[in-house]
């Protein structure tokens, strides 16, 4: 396993110092200068808690197939973090009541604890039809090296925005709908505060769920590598 790149932990510090930019613009647009400058500090404190982590596991990704995923997974924090910035100015706007954004930001819960369940639960699934097989047909004992990509390739795994009841036929329609109900929150933020906040924030809040999904899928598989070191007696490296 080669060591992982350092500019993918620039990029994240370019991805953790846009959204927090991001954000703090907003605040300082909907709620003014020393709101702005709380989110100021909030930002600090988690996206630089993001790097460090990110920075440790990038150092130990080298030590095998298992540390790379863990990685991964940290990585995709970063794309929540953004995306988060986008919403969590509602929190500093006065003029709307606290139960209604505490209310809107407190969906995330639910659809991102189902999102990251139903990662594990498709994962799951997928290996146990031929991941074994898979995995015996790419790996290389006397190196203990895999190519772990055309495994998860050949596993056809695919992620799309879940939600909770949603029908199966139906999956295509939160997609579909996400940006033009963006644009009409953003357009209606003076006249309807209220359906404005939902109306951005809720298919924010999808997006994000959906790369809790994302990161499952990566910890989901550094699971199934780790029985598999275990199986094998050595610590498992990819070729790719």
């Amino acid at each position: 396993m080669r060591n992982i790149p350092l500019k993918y932990l620039f990029l994240s510090l370019g991805i953790l110092f846009a959204g927090s930019v991001g954000g703090w613009a907003v605040t300082y647009r909907l709620a003014g200068k020393d709101d702005s400058i709380e989110f100021v500090y909030w930002s600090i404190l988690i996206a630089g808690g993001l790097l460090v982590i990110q920075a440790v596991l990038c150092f130990r990704a080298k030590r095998g197939l298992y540390s790379h995923l863990i990685f991964v997974a940290a990585f995709g924090l970063s794309i929540v973090w953004f995306m988060m910035c986008l919403v969590l100015p509602v929190m500093w706007i006065e003029a709307v009541s606290l139960c209604f954004r505490v209310g809107m930001l407190s969906l995330l819960v639910p659809l991102g604890i189902a999102n990251i369940l139903e990662a594990f639960r498709r994962f799951s699934a997928k290996w146990a039809e031929r991941g074994e097989q898979l995995f015996a047909k790419e790996y290389k004992h006397e190196h203990a090296t895999v190519n772990w990509y055309q495994v998860t390739k050949s596993l056809n795994l695919t992620g799309v925005i879940f939600i909770p009841g949603l029908p199966q036929r139906l999956v295509w329609l939160p997609s579909l709908l996400i940006i033009p109900s963006m644009l009409a929150g953003l357009s209606l933020r003076n006249v309807y505060p209220i359906f404005s906040i939902f109306a951005w924030g809720i298919p924010t809040l999808l997006i994000v769920s959906f790369f809790f999904q994302m990161i499952a899928y990566n910890l989901a598989q550094a699971a199934v590598v780790r029985k598999l070191e275990k199986k094998v007696g050595s610590v498992i490296q990819s070729v790719q």
